[in-house]
């Protein structure tokens, strides 16, 4: 992926063209360009955020055997257990 600085030059370059290539408004179309980009890359942060809080939020789907009845055992019979991700259980194991 292009860093952002090459973004903004691209996206200044096409400000230019678009322009019809006169000379003398570099300063506008860099600042231009820096501007839409930056905001570009605000929204993709954003966008970002919100889908890893609606990834913590989700809850955890089980299938109906791993839902655990009023006795604490799954329909299947086994005894349930509480679920811990692999995260979880590393550091468990190194504390």
């Amino acid at each position: 992926m292009d860093s952002i600085q090459e973004r903004i030059e691209h996206r200044a370059y096409d400000l230019y063209l678009k322009r019809g290539k006169i000379p003398g408004f570099h300063e506008e179309d860099w600042n231009q360009a820096e501007k839409e980009v930056l905001a570009e890359v605000e929204a993709v942060k954003k966008a970002e955020a919100r889908r890893q809080a609606a990834v913590k939020a989700a809850p955890i789907k089980t299938t109906a055997s791993e839902q655990p009845s009023a006795s604490g055992k799954t329909t299947d019979g086994a005894q349930s257990k509480p679920r811990t991700s692999s995260l979880g259980k590393a550091y468990r194991k190194n504390h």
